[in-house]
């Protein structure tokens, strides 16, 4: 009996044997994303389960995004202490940029108090990508702070890489130290790219080597599933009515953006101060549902439009009302809303990979005064040359980012083909270095918020105004019109063929054209079920169109429109 036993055992030690190691996906974390064949599989991997990083969502890591500054101070924090010491260093208020509600406030107060991390002009910049170099500078700094757990030791000897000579200064020793530990490696063209940003998947080989954390290897790496084909895109058809409405008679349209439709905020020409007929305009962007978009004189200075986004990118900006117009959003997957909100772009000047100076509140490819001192920003959809005379100062900025030409008080200024004109018209009470230090390459780095917004991710939008529906009930009075920046009593007041755009719930877009007042034209977006809705440009502007059909005929050429073609 006890030798029957002894080989039951033995069977039992022998199946145990043969399963299989338990990998990565045991815990739940298999990135669809992070083929196993990858150099840095392992690494991310190991730093995923060790809690340092995370995926993008429950089965994505996005391992080519880059890595903002705040972001790898909080990946450097994690591999070095206890979240317990962290938390101790919340609302110190070290840089103006890092206010104390924001998640990675003790972080960076951690790297600021140990030497780790400094600023520049008492801000951090947290939401700026960081570089190769700067990467280095963090680790070299932190194994300063933290000898008893960073070893950085020579392993190998050093490497001449063929950008040596754009490696800053200040970083140069950091780049050296951290490559002959092995922490850092060149690619495989010899370069080191230090001016580069940091991408998710080497700010994790990084860390992992930096705090000695051993890479997960063979069957500890999953393998991805295979991915889902994406499915057929559904076309829902637009439903066109003519009915009455709250006492008005009414023409309209109703289509979900989101089921197969590609929404564009469109230039007549792709540039201001042109204007063509709707059916050109259609016609060049394959419109199926086309409709008129704010100010038929987009050139103006009405300002009826303070801001347009086309394919993702800011076309212009113009903030000026006491509150912010409405604007019609559509994100990346197709979602339309409408959304009140304030385009504040920060530009970002940089010498040799670290932020040097920048400015906020930037305007875009609005009218030029001659005494307006505001900093804007100017492409080709304004022009080929800043009009009306001379700027006092100017910076030439290519596709690329990297200042080309240096201005001041310079006339008729080209504007690059690619990337943007960076001016002021007129002198400012503090002149700031960014426009006196600035040299031909450097590099001009311009980010985006749209605050106030709940969408970030946006696509196509066009603000107009004013607001007629809001939170599903007639909104609007003088007040509120002047408070928007709509001040011209012709354009609110009284009858007219009007134009309105307003979207459900469920982010149904509701387009109509009728006849009537403001107040009237609220009762009707709200009777159609918009939970927020706004006016367009009405009068001789009034347009829409529906698949070779005509509900609403301009009475003139347009200068811009919101065109949905059919994916």
């Amino acid at each position: 009996m006890k030798k029957r036993v002894c080989s039951f055992l033995l069977a039992c030690i022998l199946m145990a044997s043969a399963l299989p190691v338990a990998t990565a996906s045991a815990a739940g974390r298999v990135f669809h994303d992070i083929p196993k064949k990858e150099w840095y599989a392992g690494y991310v991997y190991a730093m995923a389960d060790k809690g340092i990083i995370k995926g993008t969502s429950d089965t994505t890591f996005a391992p080519n995004i880059s890595v903002s500054r705040a972001e790898f101070v909080k990946m450097l924090a994690a591999s070095l202490v206890p979240q317990s010491e962290i938390d101790q260093y919340k609302g110190m208020n070290l840089f103006t940029d890092v206010p104390s509600s924001q998640w990675y406030d003790p972080y960076v107060n951690w790297a600021a108090q140990h030497g780790i991390a400094n600023g520049s002009d008492g801000r951090f910049d947290p939401n700026g990508p960081v570089t190769r170099q700067e990467a280095a500078a963090f680790m070299v700094r932190a194994a300063k702070a933290y000898p008893d757990k960073i070893d950085l030791t020579e392993k190998k000897p050093l490497i001449t890489f063929k950008d040596q000579d754009k490696i800053a200064s200040w970083a140069r020793e950091d780049v050296a130290a951290c490559q002959k530990a092995g922490i850092i490696n060149g690619n495989t063209d010899g370069t080191f790219a230090p001016g580069s940003k940091a991408s998710r998947h080497q700010a994790a080989a990084m860390l992992c080597r930096l705090a000695d954390i051993a890479p997960f290897e063979g069957d500890q790496i999953p393998e991805p599933p295979e991915p889902p084909k994406p499915p057929e895109p559904v076309f829902k058809a637009p439903v066109t009515f003519r009915k009455t409405v709250a006492g008005v008679s009414v023409r309209g349209v109703e289509l979900d953006p989101s089921k197969g439709y590609a929404a564009k905020a469109v230039l007549a020409g792709n540039q201001f101060y042109k204007n063509d007929t709707a059916s050109n305009i259609i016609k060049n962007n394959n419109g199926y549902v086309a409709v008129n978009g704010a100010d038929f004189n987009s050139g103006s200075d009405l300002s009826t439009s303070s801001g347009i986004v086309s394919g993702g990118k800011v076309v212009r900006v113009y903030n000026n009302p006491v509150d912010p117009k409405p604007a019609f959003v559509v994100d990346k997957n197709g979602k339309a809303s409408i959304q009140f909100m304030t385009i504040n772009q920060t530009v970002t000047l940089e010498k040799n990979g670290k932020k040097y100076a920048s400015f906020d509140r930037v305007s875009t490819n609005r009218p030029v005064r001659a005494p307006d001192a505001t900093r804007m920003i100017y492409t080709r959809a304004f022009g080929k040359s800043v009009l009306d005379g001379k700027i006092f100062r100017g910076l030439a900025v290519d596709g690329n980012g990297k200042v080309t030409n240096v201005y001041s008080n310079a006339s008729n200024v080209p504007i690059p083909s690619s990337g943007f004109l960076l001016i002021e018209r007129a002198e400012r009470q503090v002149e700031e270095k960014l426009f006196t230090d600035a040299k031909p390459g450097d590099t001009l780095r311009v980010d985006v918020a749209y605050e106030g917004s709940a969408v970030q991710d946006i696509q196509t939008s066009l603000s107009a105004g004013p607001t007629v529906v809001k939170n599903g009930k007639a909104y609007g009075n003088a007040t509120t019109y002047k408070n928007e920046g709509f001040l011209d009593t012709s354009f609110t007041g009284g009858s007219r063929a009007r134009m309105a755009l307003g979207v459900k719930t469920d982010g149904t877009v509701v387009i109509v054209s009728c006849t009537c007042t403001l107040g009237a034209l609220s009762k009707v977006m709200a009777a159609l079920g918009c939970e927020t809705a706004m006016n367009l440009d009405g009068g001789g502007s009034s347009t829409l169109y529906v698949n070779g059909s005509w509900l609403a005929s301009p009475g003139r050429k347009l200068t811009n429109m919101i065109v949905f073609s059919k994916k």
